[in-house]
């Protein structure tokens, strides 16, 4: 499936295709990011449990909550990787 975006540049607007195996690069590098993530997050929350005096059960509620602050989501990369490509050209 082709992923494509609208950029609006001043006076113009440009349209930026990505292609089936840009697509899927731009997929894998926002998954290994919020694996990367989700890991620090938990170790964040455990820091913080510990500091705290919080019950352990409350670990992963905490590092979901830093993750969903933080990640990014697929859209969000594809649309800058179409802007990268814009700039390119």
């Amino acid at each position: 499936m082709v992923y494509y975006k609208l950029i609006h540049l001043p006076r113009m607007t440009k349209e930026v295709k990505l292609d089936d195996e840009e697509e899927k690069e731009v997929e894998k590098e926002c998954l290994f990011y919020n694996i990367k993530l989700i890991k620090e997050c938990l170790k964040i929350s455990e820091s913080i449990i510990q500091e705290e005096k919080l019950h352990n059960r409350n670990k992963l509620r905490i590092a979901l909550a830093l993750y969903e602050k933080q990640s990014s989501h697929v859209v969000y990369w594809k649309d800058k990787y179409c802007r990268m490509k814009l700039e390119k050209c």
